[in-house]
């Protein structure tokens, strides 16, 4: 007979469950961060991103403090430097086994980095968006994204 204060589930359940649920988890997270992982290194590539961008007035000149056009060596760098910080610092490990029959995936040093990029507007301010690759970033700059993701 059980007293009316003990609980009825035993320990060894709950264990189970929650070292289910973290594995699960685990698991969604890195299907999750898969497509924009995958659409990284897929699409257009650098070629096709810096003749996007080229010519575009995304830089302030620091003497007149007014838009200019990018040049073709500065797209280069630009997407070279973005498409560096946004891809994932190592490739996706194994689950590990643990102690007491869990497992474990490390997710802090993988996955897709996130990158605020600004650009000058007409009017004197300035739009910043974060963006997870070079060519979400290139959509930005160039005036793609305004269309489709309103900002409210």
């Amino acid at each position: 007979m059980t007293d009316r204060f003990t609980k009825s589930v035993r320990p060894e359940r709950t264990t189970r469950s929650r070292r289910l649920l973290g594995v699960c988890l685990a698991v969604a997270c890195s299907v999750a961060a898969g497509p924009s992982l995958h659409a990284q290194g897929v699409g257009r590539g650098r070629q096709e991103l810096v003749a996007k961008l080229t010519g575009k007035p995304v830089k302030v000149d620091e003497r007149t403090r007014r838009r200019r056009a990018i040049s073709e060596d500065e797209a280069t760098v630009l997407v070279d430097q973005i498409a560096r910080l946004t891809a994932p610092a190592t490739p996706a490990g194994s689950p590990q086994a643990l102690s007491k029959g869990g497992l474990m995936l490390r997710l802090s040093d993988h996955g897709a980095g996130h990158v605020l990029v600004s650009r000058p507007n007409e009017d004197g301010t300035t739009s910043v968006r974060c963006v997870t690759s070079a060519a979400e970033a290139v959509d930005f700059l160039s005036g793609d994204l305004d269309e489709a993701f309103p900002l409210q």
